[in-house]
């Protein structure tokens, strides 16, 4: 069967859904109501981890990839480290506690330090053309600093943690897809974290209800004795 709220599938038995926390009592759901609320339905993340992302943080030196983890309870970013997104400095890695994440988006903004330096020397490239003995080294200098403008444009991903730090997450800008893919992945695991707490808050209630009923009718008794 399947929960009515958010269209998990539920097994036999089961007083609550495992997802959302909804009581299975009525909750059954055709199909059909499975088919309607599926934009809705968000996963619990898998003991094993849901998948990887990599990506690359600079056309210079796009043969260092940094790559996004998600697993039950940590996102493990790698970043590659570089001066100006072309000389490499190894690689940084962050494992954020989802339970400390507070929220997470995906944007674009543009590096003027990056595009002003990567212009300049586009234009020093451009300028050298006209001689004839250094025109492959004009068109490489050139190339170098249209590329830099490239890198000056960029894709990335925001998490903000309850302590207060921003961890930013940068992509090339042809790889937004991937930045909005790593946000919705991270927005899911929040999601999937709080159906857990909901779910538990509710069993937890529902026997402080027991017990307190249980404890009532243990005094009604004892009040006729």
């Amino acid at each position: 069967m399947y929960c009515k709220q958010c269209g998990s599938q539920i097994n036999e038995g089961a007083k609550f859904c495992g997802v959302c926390g909804t009581p299975t009592v009525a909750a059954e759901a055709t199909p059909e109501d499975v088919a309607a609320n599926s934009r809705h339905t968000f996963y619990a993340p898998q003991s094993t981890g849901i998948g990887a992302i990599e990506f690359i943080t600079s056309y210079i030196t796009f043969y260092l990839k940094g790559s996004i983890e998600f697993t039950n309870g940590n996102v493990i970013a790698q970043v590659p480290n570089t001066i100006l997104g072309v000389i490499p400095l190894g690689r940084r890695k962050r494992t954020l506690d989802v339970a400390h994440i507070t929220s997470t988006v995906s944007d674009f903004k543009v590096d003027i330090k990056k595009l002003l330096i990567g212009a300049v020397i586009a234009l020093v490239g451009l300028c050298s053309l006209g001689d004839p003995d250094s025109i492959l080294l004009a068109l490489a200098i050139m190339a170098f600093g249209v590329l830099m403008v490239l890198n000056a444009l960029v894709s990335y991903v925001a998490i903000s943690m309850d302590s207060g730090e921003l961890v930013i997450i940068p992509l090339v800008v042809f790889e937004r897809d991937k930045a909005d893919m790593i946000a919705d992945n991270i927005n899911r695991l929040l999601s999937a974290r709080k159906y857990d707490t909901n779910v538990r808050i509710h069993t937890e209630n529902a026997a402080d209800r027991m017990a307190h009923g249980q404890a009532q009718i243990v005094d009604a008794i004892n009040g006729l004795r």
